[in-house]
């Protein structure tokens, strides 16, 4: 069991739906001893698609158009420090995300074998 923080999330309009129907993306990450640190989420309803992945493969260029969406490119450098096999401090993250999201908390939830169980932090 591990806890992920949404640290990056944005929605963009459908293109046949004008704005009536928005299409999430988001990128959370842990910062727990993981296999697999970084949760990647995109769609709602039936469309909605997850996966959890290693530091190095969420660095794969495959996933950078995913980054770009939800406005998570500012995660990549602790991405690649991970990678290489670093611990970063949750709070050195949470810092850069407060100072550019106001005062707010990040959305959190846990990864409980192969669940998602949301909750807000605090």
């Amino acid at each position: 069991m591990a806890l992920y923080y949404v640290l990056a999330a944005a929605r963009t309009a459908l293109p046949t739906t004008g704005d009536f129907h928005q299409w999430p993306c988001e990128v959370a990450l842990s910062f727990e001893s993981v296999e697999r640190p970084v949760g990647v989420a995109e769609g709602v309803g039936h469309g909605l698609a997850a996966a959890f992945l290693t530091a190095a493969d969420a660095l794969n260029p495959e996933w950078a158009p995913h980054f770009a969406d939800a406005n998570a490119e500012w995660l990549v450098p602790f991405l690649q420090r991970m990678a290489f096999g670093e611990l970063v401090p949750a709070q050195e993250v949470l810092r850069i995300y407060r100072a550019t999201h106001g005062s707010s908390e990040p959305e959190t939830y846990l990864h409980v074998e192969g669940r998602r169980i949301r909750r807000l932090l605090g």
